[in-house]
């Protein structure tokens, strides 16, 4: 992948590409132009505190495939992805400014978010950064965060938000509705036999912010379809944690292979275990009668559309 040497760039993690993230990116973006280059964004992969943390880590808000995504629709088409190991965990700040910043990517100019830390046991700083710029000849730049409420939107304050089911605060916090995107996949087919089919998305990350019974919208099969979406373990039957299965209302169509977007609208019930399979049956049902109800009364704006 071209890395665009000589530009501009920006570090972080970006989980969620919140507001707060966006307005780093959209700073990035808006330098490129001016300077001509092609901004660039240096990722880390795993994140550093599923590194750390490993089972332990913060719910996941996007997998490593959804940042693309959200990146290229702010302008970036140059990502470059670190992986996260022993060696990158070691090194040390100076070290990560010389040899990455410096000797591989020889930046001209970069765009941070204000509390930015980087190095080994995170002793970079923005101070470091524009000490460094005035040795190696770039240009550094500091973001302020945004706030909502007076309150700085951060990752942390979205997981918050999705434990309290919070969506109107999770919308306000990312300039969007909440979505996950996968590739459908065959599943145990539980549903099937339960006369409930339901599509089967890999979450591609240890643990989702988000468990329960949801209403939803499905895009990726021709029009935008409503559905309900249920992520959890309790009745999966899945040794590797959480799963993501979507019934899409008034479709019987086989879309294995098929890329698909599920936008989170409503929370209805949690997670739960259920003894038998006629008792689960009984419950997805009621949960789809549920989700309709709303969906007629409440959702107009959304309505799907012919695309």
């Amino acid at each position: 992948m071209n890395t665009d040497r000589g530009g501009t760039c920006t570090v972080g993690t970006f989980d969620g590409i919140h507001l707060g993230h966006q307005r780093v990116i959209t700073t990035l973006v808006n330098r490129a132009i001016e300077f001509g280059t092609h901004p660039l964004v240096i990722l880390f992969e795993p994140q550093p505190n599923e590194y750390f943390l490993k089972t332990e880590a913060p719910p996941r808000l996007t997998s490593f495939r959804e940042k693309l995504v959200l990146l290229a629709d702010l302008g970036v088409q140059h990502v470059l992805c670190i992986r996260f190991d022993e060696s990158t965990r070691s090194m040390t700040a100076d070290s990560f400014i010389r040899t990455v910043l410096v000797d591989s990517l020889k930046i001209k100019h970069l765009v941070v978010g204000r509390d930015f830390k980087f190095g080994r046991q995170a002793k970079g700083n923005i101070g470091m950064l524009r000490s460094a710029a005035h040795d190696y000849e770039f240009t550094v730049e500091q973001v302020d965060d945004l706030e909502i409420q007076d309150t700085k939107v951060s990752s942390t304050r979205l997981r918050k938000a999705f434990e309290c089911s919070d969506f109107s605060l999770v919308r306000s916090c990312l300039g969007r509705s909440y979505f996950i995107q996968g590739r459908v996949v065959k599943g145990r087919q539980l549903g099937t036999t339960l006369g409930v089919p339901t599509v089967n998305i890999p979450l591609n990350r240890s643990r989702s912010p988000l468990e329960g019974v949801f209403a939803v919208t499905i895009d990726g099969i021709e029009r935008t379809h409503f559905g309900a979406a249920y992520i959890g373990s309790a009745n999966s039957g899945s040794s590797s944690g959480q799963v993501l299965e979507v019934h899409i209302f008034d479709f019987d169509r086989d879309v294995y292979g098929s890329e698909l977007r599920i936008t989170f609208l409503k929370k209805f019930r949690a997670d739960r275990q259920f003894d038998d399979n006629r008792t689960l049956r009984e419950y997805m049902l009621a949960d789809i009668r549920q989700i309709k109800q709303w969906i007629q009364a409440t959702v107009t704006v959304l309505a799907p559309q012919n695309s």
